[in-house]
C-alpha cells in the first residue's frame, strides 16, 4: 500500500475499537456475511462454508432453522457479539444461549502502519510500500492480573519494538498486518502472529535459570500458566476474524487472500526460522479460505516473475469470497 492510502483508510478508522470475543463467534461471523440470500442446509454442506454448520455454537442454531433453510440475518446480532438483540427464540435464542456458555474476552482493536517504499523487503511485505496494522489488545481483565502477579518490567519482556505493537497503554496480544487495494476492493493478510506469549516463555526459562528460587519466578510462572490457559488457543482466531471485521465491514474489501507458507516466505524474503505453519494452513481452512493458484490482482502486476515459479507447485494462496 502507498502511505497515502494507509492514512487515508487510517483516517476512516476510529483510535480504538472494542471487540468482543467468544469461542465459535468467527463461525456465525462467516455464515453472517457470506451468504447473501437464504439458503438450504443441505446446498450448503457442499460448499466450503459447510464446515461451519457443525461448530459448537452453529449446530444448535442450524438444528432450530424452519424448513431447514439458514437465513444470514439471524447470525448478524450474534455474530456482532449482540447478545441483547440476538432474540430470545428460534435459532438466535439459542445461539445466543451457547454463546453465554463461553468466556467473553473484551479485546480492544487499534491501528498503526509498519514498512514503506525504501524498505519493505526488509519490512517483509510482498510488494513495495506499506501494510495496514491491527493490533488486538488484551481484555481489561490482564491489567489487574499483570499488576498482582508481575513486576513493573515484564512489558520489556514479553515486546519486541522492532515489530507493530503498542508501546503505551494497553499491551498487544497479536497483531495482523494487511495490505489493501481500494480500487480492486482486495485484501492480503501479510502476517498474523504473537510475541507476548512465547517471549513470557522464554523470560520464564531465563528466571529458571538466573533465579531458580526468587518470588519472581513463581509469580511468572502463575502469570504464564493462567495467559496459557486464557490464549493459548484462541488468539489466532481472535485476530483473524477481528482482521476481517475491519477489512469487510469498516473498509468494504470483499475478497480477502492469505499466503500459504512456501508463497509467503518466497514474496515477503524470509530467511531462517520460517513462521508457525498453522497460522497459514490450519487457520485460514478454519476461516473457510479455499486454496487456489490465483493471486491478488495487485500482486500479479508487481510480482510476476516470482508468482510464476511459485506456481508450478500448485496453489500458492488463500482466497475467502465474501
Amino acid at each position: 500500500m502507498k502511505t497515502e492510502d494507509i492514512n487515508f483508510v487510517r483516517q476512516c478508522l476510529p483510535d480504538s475499537m472494542p471487540f468482543p470475543y467468544f469461542a465459535g463467534r468467527e463461525g456465525v461471523w462467516l455464515l453472517a456475511n457470506g451468504l447473501a440470500k437464504p439458503a438450504r442446509v443441505r446446498e450448503l454442506r457442499a460448499a466450503s462454508i459447510g464446515k461451519i454448520l457443525d461448530r459448537p455454537i452453529v449446530q444448535p442454531m442450524v438444528a432450530a432453522t424452519a424448513d431447514g433453510v439458514i437465513d444470514p440475518a439471524v447470525f448478524a446480532r450474534l455474530a456482532d457479539a449482540n447478545i441483547a438483540d440476538a432474540g430470545r427464540a428460534g435459532p438466535s435464542g439459542v445461539g445466543a444461549e451457547a454463546a453465554l456458555g463461553e468466556r467473553w474476552f473484551d479485546f480492544s482493536l487499534t491501528f498503526d502502519q509498519w514498512g514503506s517504499e525504501n524498505d519493505w523487503a526488509w519490512s517483509q511485505i510482498s510488494r513495495k510500500g506499506g501494510n495496514l496494522v491491527l493490533q488486538l489488545g488484551f481484555p481489561s481483565d490482564h491489567a489487574r492480573l499483570m499488576g498482582v502477579t508481575v513486576n513493573r518490567n515484564l512489558r520489556k519482556e514479553c515486546s519486541s519494538y522492532w515489530h507493530p505493537v503498542r508501546e503505551t497503554g494497553c499491551p498487544t496480544l497479536a497483531w495482523v498486518r494487511i495490505d489493501l487495494d481500494l480500487e480492486t476492493g482486495e485484501a492480503l493478510i501479510e502476517e498474523v502472529q504473537s510475541d507476548w506469549l512465547r517471549y513470557l516463555a522464554d523470560h520464564v526459562d531465563d528466571l529458571r535459570k538466573s533465579a531458580p528460587r526468587s518470588r519472581e519466578l513463581r509469580a511468572t510462572e502463575r502469570y504464564q500458566s493462567e495467559l496459557q490457559a486464557a490464549y493459548a488457543r484462541i488468539w489466532p482466531r481472535a485476530a483473524l476474524l477481528a482482521a476481517l471485521q475491519v477489512i469487510v465491514v469498516e473498509i468494504g474489501c470483499r475478497t480477502v487472500w492469505m499466503h500459504m507458507p512456501k508463497t509467503g516466505a518466497a514474496l515477503k524474503h524470509i530467511r531462517g526460522t520460517l513462521p508457525p505453519r498453522s497460522l497459514y494452513t490450519n487457520l485460514p481452512r478454519a476461516f473457510c479460505f479455499e486454496p487456489t493458484a490465483d493471486a491478488p490482482t495487485f500482486l500479479e502486476r508487481k510480482r510476476r516473475r516470482a508468482l510464476s515459479l511459485l506456481r508450478k507447485e500448485g496453489a500458492i494462496f488463500w482466497r475467502l469470497a465474501l
